[in-house]
């Protein structure tokens, strides 16, 4: 969710109500109180809100991807290295693994490693504008 404000931020108002509404994080800091021999009395963000948003967003969407990426590349790696490269080495039986005879004797769970392979673990939509 990406949101600008022309209001003062109210911190409070971000924090999830209970811990089963999920997570927020913020970043809250502390200025010096002078500036040039001047005092600083608060701070002014400026953004040109036409460019800001879609950035906003495009940093949102590449965090919300960023583990289902990693989960999936790490299933991929762990196949590779503990199924496949054994097998074509010649350090391993060429008898299927237990999960793969599972698969072969219940077919309708074929679909399952196949999704989670070749969609991920966390499939997204992509929106488009309209034409």
């Amino acid at each position: 969710m990406v949101r600008l404000t022309h209001e003062p931020i109210d911190v409070a108002a971000l924090t999830p109500a209970a811990a089963a509404d999920g997570a927020v994080c913020l970043f809250l800091g502390v200025v010096r109180d002078e500036n040039g021999g001047r005092p600083v009395r608060h701070l002014e963000y400026e953004a040109y809100e036409e460019m800001a948003r879609p950035l906003m967003e495009e940093i949102a969407v590449e965090a919300r991807r960023r583990w289902p990426v990693r989960a999936t590349q790490a299933i991929q790696v762990f196949l590779q290295n503990r199924m496949i490269a054994p097998t074509l080495a010649g350090t391993r039986p060429l008898r299927p693994p237990w999960p793969a005879r599972l698969l072969n004797a219940v077919p309708f769970l074929r679909r399952i490693p196949a999704r989670v392979l070749g969609m991920g673990v966390q499939p997204e939509h992509v929106k488009t504008k309209a034409v």
